[in-house]
């Protein structure tokens, strides 16, 4: 593995943790395997496969895995663009299994104290998962089982790219399926996310994601995070604004978000002004 990582300069790669697998195979043959901190010059390639070690223990890491046309068209229409993610550079690679309809890529995820994250599957016949804690990807140059080729990369990795921190809005859909059941039940029932309860005023979704974000370990005094809740939801609708405020401001008690969101008055003066009006003052 490391005369490999050498020779195509993917130095970035050498310090990671990877998991030995059988030459034509997919699972990790070793004990343990999972608590084994293995790095590139432990993997010899004309033996073996190599994996690499996902979640906590390795840098942060997140897979998704793609597996078909119906997981990208799910993805697209729910989470997050694939094209912008292709064109921002994120690692991607793949089996050519079935032409460009499966692959994988890495995501490097910046919190993880609070909040439980763990393996999800979701989309149509759950053919898109987010591979965390306990999992493993079988990268390039290892031999497909099926196809007797090697897997390759469609971006390659670089010391920019690894260190590509996860886009927001995904991190919440990922955050929100694996802790709200609400999120889970819509996604099994391939029913699209979309806010049936908006009060749009010209918002800039995004915008307002990123002030948001700044709340993240920095929780304001009660009155003033009671005008933000009030002012999110005007913004962005009840739905959009529950999944992202849980995630930025948890609650302090059971049930402090059902209080504030039944008090709502949709002809509230709050607006996305209030929610920058605090988050600059951070």
């Amino acid at each position: 593995m490391i005369n490999y990582i050498k020779k195509n300069k993917f130095d970035v790669l050498t310090d990671l943790h990877y998991v030995r697998i059988r030459k034509r195979m997919k699972t990790p043959y070793e004990n343990n395997w999972q608590s084994k901190t293995l790095i590139a010059k432990d993997i010899d390639l004309e033996v073996n496969n190599v994996g690499l070690l996902l979640g906590e223990t390795n840098s942060n890491l997140l897979a998704i895995d793609f597996d078909g046309s119906d997981a990208i068209d799910f993805f697209n229409n729910n989470v997050y663009s694939t094209e912008k993610l292709f064109n921002d550079n994120y690692i991607a690679f793949t089996s050519k299994k079935d032409d460009d309809d499966r692959f994988q890529m890495l995501f490097k995820v910046p919190f993880i104290d609070n909040f439980e994250l763990k393996t999800k599957v979701t989309g149509p016949k759950s053919h898109l998962e987010f591979r965390w804690n306990g999992c493993q990807s079988v990268l390039p140059p290892s031999i497909h089982p099926y196809t007797n080729k090697e897997y390759i990369w469609i971006n390659k990795p670089t010391k920019d790219n690894i260190e590509k921190i996860i886009p927001f809005e995904i991190l919440i859909y990922w955050f929100s399926l694996v802790n709200f059941n609400n999120v889970n039940n819509n996604v099994n029932n391939n029913v699209v996310l979309t806010n049936t309860d908006n009060y749009n005023y010209g918002v800039n979704k995004q915008e307002i994601i990123e002030a948001l974000y700044k709340f993240k370990g920095n929780p304001p005094s009660y009155p003033v995070w009671r005008d933000i809740t009030w002012a999110t939801i005007r913004s962005l609708g009840k739905v959009e604004a529950m999944k992202y405020l849980k995630y930025v401001l948890p609650e302090q008690k059971p049930n402090e978000y059902k209080e504030l969101f039944d008090s709502y008055k949709p002809n509230t003066k709050l607006t996305k002004n209030t929610i920058f009006m605090y988050s600059n003052k951070l």
